[in-house]
């Protein structure tokens, strides 16, 4: 896959560029080619955010599919979806108990990681965090190589 960075949105003057698809595809085949790469960061975040903008309808549709499919990456993105957004929220427990740890496999993100820690500091907060509609969203900083930097 091919990508070009494109702006994205504007907003106080700003731009905001995102890299996506250079090729004009439909939904179902950037679905096929996230199935075939899963860790893809560029199409993941796509594809994210194409289905935050999908209504309640559309979304249940998609998680039935996927669930009767057995498409962990998929899973992955809906659940992740779930995570950052309130409007489907209604999902969660869905994901509960389909062990979404494994998920978590499928997604070059961080928010299932860090949606299942052991560290009840941590869950305290990102609780907090979601009853006052903040969606909080990871982002690994490390480099290409490994070592960890510090952004701040």
């Amino acid at each position: 896959m091919h990508y070009k960075l494109r702006l994205n949105r504007t907003a106080s003057g700003a731009g905001f560029f995102a890299c996506l698809p250079s090729e004009n595809c439909d939904f179902g085949d950037l679905l096929e080619y996230l199935k075939a790469c899963p860790l893809d960061d560029f199409m993941h975040k796509h594809l994210l955010n194409a289905v935050l903008q999908f209504d309640k309808k559309q979304f249940s549709a998609l998680f039935l599919t996927a669930r009767a499919d057995g498409d962990r990456a998929l899973l992955a993105l809906l659940y992740e979806a779930c995570l950052i957004s309130d409007d489907f929220s209604f999902l969660r427990k869905e994901f509960k108990e389909m062990n979404p740890k494994q998920l978590s496999r499928f997604t070059p993100m961080l928010d299932i990681r860090s949606e299942q820690t052991d560290d009840p500091e941590m869950a305290t907060l990102l609780a907090d965090y979601r009853a006052m509609a903040i969606f909080v969203q990871f982002q690994d900083m490390s480099p290409a190589f490994g070592v960890p930097c510090y952004h701040g």
